[in-house]
């Protein structure tokens, strides 16, 4: 499926604020990124703007990842575990020597860096203005805005790969997730659980066993529980419930904000989180394992599909056919390409690209190309050699539809339009 890269750095500490700056834990770090724009012009399925502060941070949500919680709603889930897939996180950022405060352990008193670069796929902002990601360090296959696929073997070097494997999380699929992708997680989760890593030694209130929260918000600190579950009993409980009986019924009270929608993946039925819970005198458990069911959207008012990676288009559906490399005046803005449509139907060219051999990109988004016309593309980022270079346009999946090349003797004279 393709995603927005984003190149930027990762935040743990503020300089300006020591001792109000980010709380890291095992699956949200703060990102500040290079682009701010790229960031806005992201898809928000909620509705919901990306939260930016206004030196440009924003918190990432690693995608298919719930690690345990370590400061929710004043409470935390299991210290050791939890503590560890933060450790883990900002390891794998490249954070050293990271001291936290003793009176808030979860924040950053000192560490080799307050920041560091990094790179993010992203293909939307959720419900609490997060950037829903994949995390990765090292120089990024392509520059910043480009639109990248995101394959299975760019997926395992992520760091939510890395956390599923280890067992320092558990997975929580989302629609956002494509199938493709939701399957590689899923097994690499599963491998974890079936050495019993991480969190899968200690794990409880699921298929192998039900939890007694008897003692409320005192109990859920001792137990491992997947951490969506645990943050709805919390929840129950800070309203003063007492009887773990009234749970699901709790869960009923509200659709849109407690009981989640889901999809069962081995079915392809609809359920609600309370039909996943099963309460036993003063257990609860989940009868279900978190890598089988999708939860849904908020307030989906039924099935809701599960985005599919688009489909490829037919290599050479669309053509480029001119260019014009050196106009009159500043090259840089005052390029063009001029592709045609050579298929029977208008094609939205959101999420197509056209690049050069120096790999930088113009995004074609918002454009229309209607059937058998030409659209002439005025290039922005790319700047075309006047003594030749290679044109590729690409589709949303990153296959190459067509790719054209000119040397400097079949470079055209100045401000000539240069045919292919």
């Amino acid at each position: 499926m393709a995603y927005r890269l984003l190149t930027g750095r990762y935040v743990i500490r503020y300089p300006e604020a020591p001792g109000r700056g980010p709380e890291p834990d095992g699956d949200t770090l703060k990102f500040r990124p290079d682009d701010p724009t790229l960031v806005e012009d992201l898809g928000r399925a909620s509705g919901v703007e990306p939260d930016l502060s206004a030196q440009h941070r924003i918190s990432l949500r690693l995608e298919a990842v719930d690690a345990l919680e370590t400061h929710f709603a004043g409470t935390n889930q299991d210290p050791v575990l939890g503590f560890a897939a933060r450790d883990a996180l900002l390891a794998f950022a490249g954070f050293r020597d990271v001291v936290f405060d003793p009176a808030r352990p979860s924040q950053v008193r000192s560490a080799n860096a307050d920041d560091l670069p990094g790179w993010v796929l992203s293909n939307g902002v959720e419900g609490n203005g997060r950037l829903v990601s994949f995390a990765f360090t090292g120089t990024p296959p392509l520059a910043d805005g480009a639109t990248i696929e995101l394959d299975e073997t760019m997926l395992r070097a992520s760091a939510n790969a890395d956390l599923l494997a280890r067992g320092l999380a558990y997975p929580l699929l989302y629609t956002t997730l494509p199938v493709t992708l939701r399957d590689l997680a899923v097994s690499i989760s599963r491998a974890a659980r079936a050495d019993g890593l991480g969190v899968w030694e200690r794990s409880t209130a699921d298929p192998n066993g039900a939890a007694d929260v008897s003692g409320g918000t005192a109990a859920l600190r001792e137990l491992v529980i997947w951490p969506k579950l645990f943050r709805r009993l919390v929840s129950f409980f800070a309203v003063g419930q007492q009887n773990i009986a009234g749970f699901g019924a709790w869960l009923r009270a509200n659709p849109a904000e407690r009981d989640d929608a889901v999809m069962l993946l081995d079915t392809g039925q609809f359920a609600r989180l309370h039909d996943l819970v099963t309460v036993a005198g003063p257990t609860i458990a989940l009868n279900r394992w978190p890598d089988s069911f999708v939860i849904l959207p908020a307030g989906a008012p039924g099935p809701v599909p599960i985005p599919q990676p688009p489909a490829a288009q037919r290599v050479g559906a669309v053509r480029i056919v001119a260019a014009l490399v050196d106009p009159f005046g500043v090259d840089a803005g005052s390029e063009t390409v001029t592709v045609l449509n050579t298929t029977g139907r208008s094609i939205t060219l959101d999420g197509w690209t056209l690049s050069d051999t120096h790999n930088d990109i113009d995004l074609l988004d918002g454009q229309i190309i209607g059937a058998g016309d030409a659209l002439r593309v005025r290039l922005t980022k790319v700047l075309l050699g006047n003594t030749g270079d290679t044109i590729v346009l690409r589709d949303p999946t990153g296959a190459v539809i067509d790719r054209v090349g000119y040397t400097a003797a079949e470079a055209p004279e100045r401000a000539q339009t240069l045919v292919f």
